[in-house]
């Protein structure tokens, strides 16, 4: 019953070895993408910037993160563009253009 128990167990490990060997080429690939992620997160921030120009006036640095979150990362556009200024929309979907 024991000797049952310890093979059971090594097992697991042998299995586990499998699973690590399968996942190294991601491992790996997360080095290769440390580039396109910075540029991401500047190009974020740089757009966050220009909205929180664009928007400061009427909301706080809290509701623009939200704005920008949504506008940049789900591509939400404005549901009623005509109550919008040309710089907000154009800044809108240039934005939307840039990160879709």
């Amino acid at each position: 019953v024991i000797f049952i128990c310890w093979m059971r167990l090594l097992d697991i490990f042998t299995s586990a070895e499998k699973v690590a060997a399968a996942l190294l080429p991601v491992k790996r690939s997360a080095k290769g993408l440390l580039p396109v992620l910075i540029v991401t997160l500047v190009s974020f921030c740089a757009f966050m910037h220009s909205f929180h120009v664009v928007w400061g006036q009427t909301l706080d640095f809290q509701a623009v993160l939200f704005r920008s979150f949504s506008t940049l990362i789900t591509a939400d556009l404005p549901a009623h563009p005509d109550t919008m200024s040309p710089l907000e929309l154009s800044l809108i979907y240039g934005a939307v253009i840039f990160f879709s």
